[in-house]
């Protein structure tokens, strides 16, 4: 075997390697680790996917029980920032087990900005900042092959440690170019029974954002796959018995072109889904949402974040409230699902204007949508976490297991944790009041 990718739990435990408890079912796929392990395939490698979310404790424990007694080449560990710790966890019982030596490489948001951290731990070798597919072969060669170190340096987008220091490659973040060159993701190194949402399709990265709590625009610009493509991985899970398709884009609305020609293909193939896509208000009116409709779109999902016009601008969110009212209104008229998510706790929020928030999210409700709240969290590539002194955004725990959106985890000047943590509960009272 030469390389395992493992996708790290969301574990909120430091005994990942003793402790037990119930099995989960999550949501999603991972995706991501999909697209690696595909690629890594499609270029001769042995590989394996080991998903620890849908795992129990004691399963994880066996599954790296037996990686230790039957190591591949390297390792390679996915990691968000609520999975940071776990994944830590993970890489230190494989080197305990296997070595020092033993060559280990991460990816991920998180340490794609916090790569240093994961370095200096030495429980790390090399980390993949940003978007690995197209280095990502070369990786597990020089690793899988203890080549020097020194061909890393060859190596787009990469952080490593060489003799103490760490080293660098450019570009600062790696982005697929041309998705379209990319292998559809093969779900079969995955038990899809343990997945609730196994119709799930990136059709396009980045984002036309710049909201000050997300990371997803530090990606870059969207960059999107053609129609033809993403009909044929459409087609392929809907041959597999799929029939609802969720895009996971942060805006898959934005290019109502490439949409509708995605859907006009399926039309053509007499192909019938239920998709659910998020979008942003500005990018649908009436017309385009009796086009998704018929095509099949039962459920969209809109970041709206706040329910106050100041805070709205604060956040370089660029929309208004008057147009978030409306495109619901409109959503919920056609009988299409409407979510909404709501923020709480930004840098400019103050009790006032959260509740304002509570109040517009209440008007939402009653109107047919479906409104959630999460705790803003200043997680690492965004505004909020590179300008938290600035914005006046204090961390207060800095155990990232605990970076659930559920909790506060960072104060404002305008409200303590304790503060956030009590609307975030207020706010979630009122609305299953309703």
């Amino acid at each position: 075997m030469d390389v395992v990718l493992i996708n790290s739990s969301h574990n909120d435990t430091n005994h990942l390697i003793m402790d037990s408890q119930m099995k989960r079912v999550t949501e999603m796929l991972p995706l991501g680790v999909c697209y690696l392990a595909t690629e890594l395939e499609t270029e001769g490698f042995e590989v394996q996917v080991l998903d620890m979310a849908v795992l129990d404790e004691a399963e994880i424990k066996g599954e790296l029980e037996a990686l230790v007694k039957a190591p591949p080449k390297c390792v390679g560990i996915s990691s968000s920032t609520l999975s940071y710790v776990t994944a830590m966890e993970v890489a230190t019982f494989l080197k305990n087990k296997l070595g020092m030596d033993y060559p280990i490489f991460m990816g991920g948001y998180h340490v794609t900005f916090e790569y240093a951290e994961a370095l200096k731990s030495n429980m790390v070798d090399v980390v993949i900042r940003g978007e690995g597919e197209e280095v990502i072969g070369r990786v597990v060669d020089c690793l899988g092959n203890h080549k020097h170190k020194s061909l890393l340096c060859d190596i787009p987008g990469l952080s490593f440690l060489m003799e103490g220091k760490i080293c660098s490659t450019e570009p600062d973040i790696l982005r697929v170019k041309d998705l379209d060159k990319l292998p559809i993701p093969k779900r079969s190194y995955l038990r899809t029974d343990l997945y609730r949402n196994t119709g799930t399709i990136i059709s396009s990265r980045g984002c036309v954002a710049k909201c000050q709590f997300c990371a997803a625009g530090a990606f870059g610009a969207i960059r999107t796959r053609s129609a033809e493509n993403v009909a044929y991985e459409i087609e392929s899970l809907y041959k597999q018995g799929t029939k609802n398709i969720y895009f996971v884009d942060n805006t898959f609305a934005s290019n109502r072109k490439r949409a509708i020609q995605i859907f006009r293909i399926l039309e053509q193939k007499e192909i019938k889904i239920n998709c659910f896509i998020e979008a942003r208000v500005t990018e649908v009116d009436e017309e385009y949402l009796d086009l998704l409709k018929a095509f099949g779109v039962t459920s969209i999902q809109f970041g709206v974040e706040t329910g106050n016009a100041e805070v709205m601008k604060s956040i370089h969110k660029n929309i208004t409230l008057e147009r978030v009212e409306k495109t619901v209104q409109l959503c919920c008229q056609k009988g299409i699902g409407v979510a909404c998510s709501f923020v709480i706790g930004h840098p400019a929020d103050t009790e006032e204007t959260v509740r304002d928030t509570i109040a517009f999210a209440t008007k939402l409700k009653r109107m047919g949508a479906e409104p959630a709240f999460s705790i803003m969290t200043p997680y690492p590539g965004t505004e909020a976490y590179r300008k938290r002194e600035e914005l006046g955004v204090e961390i207060q725990d800095w155990n990232f297991s605990h970076w659930d959106l559920n909790r506060a985890v960072a104060c404002t000047r305008n409200l303590s944790a304790r503060k956030i943590n009590k609307l975030h509960s207020e706010a979630l009272l009122t609305l299953n009041a309703i």
